[in-house]
């Protein structure tokens, strides 16, 4: 008995440690709940959404339980670099029942990537597109699915943008169109590296079977995850976006019309020469053979969709507040210099102003009349949300974008052929 009081003296030393507070943090979801309910919500649906592509990787297994590997490697090795570099640390998360890396990472958002990532490229092989066109037909997909949680997310103050940060000064409905451009560039550089590097090592382009050869299969993961962020920023990043935004001042909003028209036609291109079998096959002369594609993936869609159908339609921003992390507050005359990939050097504030700052989704008007501003060296603290400008235009622009993307998954899932080796293991 006495050498298990030893242990449990010894774990729950462990446990109350800052070092196990640095590397994970737990919240109280009635917390969240008090303080935002939508922000709950949301990582509850994350939580389910995981689940569903678990389930789906795991009836079918081989390379599909390394897409979501590799997905799951890659948000990590991508947040992880984003809060370390100091030129892109941007952006701060609100604390949610899980938090990882000094309350930096939320789990729901390392479960993001392969939340979006298995779910378009799996989605995308339905299409069967040629290799060259597969990376940007995924990549639109990507957006789509980000575009709802983009606009309402900042609007509801899950997270929070650097005030003066040149790379995400471009903005509408507070969200820096530099943030389309990431999901744009990762996507379908992710896409490349898996599939290209799958063809080159192993010798198979399958998106199923896996071979024989597991040390090149995990070495593909492992590439994948480690270079999609440097690929991305130095293949399309820098010359689609750092070359005109930084040296010759086109507006980021330019950049991204000019990026999603390519990657159309680009996936457009690959997708004319696709045969009738990309399309539901054939039946008899002339007439379409359907078939039901109703699963854990177009499940996970539809409830993705139909969240923030209803959140745009309940929310209160006004109602809710952050505590947490945030931009650190300072002088307002301070200023830091960025070094871009171009060799330019920009510059930004070094910190929040307090009393002057041109974030319009959160401001400070629920702290208590004797509660002062936050004070200078403060990197944690409670912001307050504000009500929507325009709910209307909210409401139109949400449940477009939201019912655009269930018919572009409709298209996906239901028109279009099965992966030629989907096989249940």
């Amino acid at each position: 008995m006495e050498h298990v009081e030893k242990v449990l003296a010894v774990l729950k030393r462990g446990w109350e440690s800052e070092e196990r507070k640095w590397f994970i943090l737990f919240r109280s979801p009635v917390e969240i709940w008090a303080d935002n309910p939508t922000y709950l919500a949301c990582e509850l649906v994350f939580y389910v959404w995981t689940f569903l592509i678990l389930r789906h990787a795991c009836k079918y297994r081989g390379r599909c339980l390394l897409l979501l590997m590799a997905a799951l490697f890659h948000g990590l090795v991508t947040e992880s670099l984003s809060y370390i570099l100091p030129d892109i640390d941007n952006f701060w998360h609100g604390r949610t029942m899980v938090m990882l890396l000094k309350q930096r990472l939320p789990l729901h958002i390392m479960l993001f990537y392969p939340c979006f990532h298995y779910t378009t490229n799996m989605a995308a092989a339905n299409l069967k597109l040629p290799w060259w066109a597969e990376p940007f037909a995924v990549a639109l997909g990507d957006l789509l699915l980000d575009i709802p949680f983009d606009i309402l997310g900042i609007k509801l103050i899950w997270w929070t943008w650097h005030d003066t940060d040149p790379n995400i000064f471009d903005r509408t409905y507070s969200v820096p169109w530099t943030s389309y451009i990431f999901h744009l560039t990762f996507a379908a550089s992710f896409t490349f590296l898996l599939n290209s590097s799958r063809w080159l090592f192993t010798g198979s382009s399958d998106k199923e079977k896996m071979t024989n050869n597991y040390f090149s299969e995990f070495a593909c993961v492992i590439i994948t995850a480690c270079l999609s962020m440097p690929m991305a920023a130095l293949l399309q990043f820098t010359p689609l976006y750092h070359a005109f935004h930084d040296m010759h001042g086109v507006h980021t909003e330019v950049c991204v019309c000019v990026i999603v028209g390519l990657y159309v036609m680009l996936a457009w291109s690959g997708d004319r020469g696709t045969g009738m079998e990309a399309r539901n096959g054939t039946q008899g002369a002339g007439h379409r053979k359907r078939h039901s594609v109703f699963n854990e993936l177009s499940l996970a869609v539809v409830i993705h969709y139909l969240f923030y159908i209803v959140l745009v339609f309940v929310a209160s921003p006004e109602s809710y507040r952050s505590t947490g992390p945030h931009e650190t507050v300072g002088d307002c005359d301070s200023v830091s210099t960025i070094n871009t990939v171009t060799g330019l050097k920009l510059t930004k504030k070094t910190f929040l102003c307090a009393s002057n700052y041109s974030e319009p989704y959160f401001d400070f008007h629920c702290l208590s009349k004797n509660t002062v501003l936050p004070s200078n060296g403060s990197s944690y603290y409670t912001i307050c949300g504000t009500p929507f400008p325009n709910i209307i235009e909210y409401k139109f622009m949400i449940l477009g974008s939201c019912l655009f993307g269930l018919a572009f998954y409709y298209q996906w899932f239901f028109r279009s052929a099965r992966p030629s080796k989907m096989k249940k293991a």
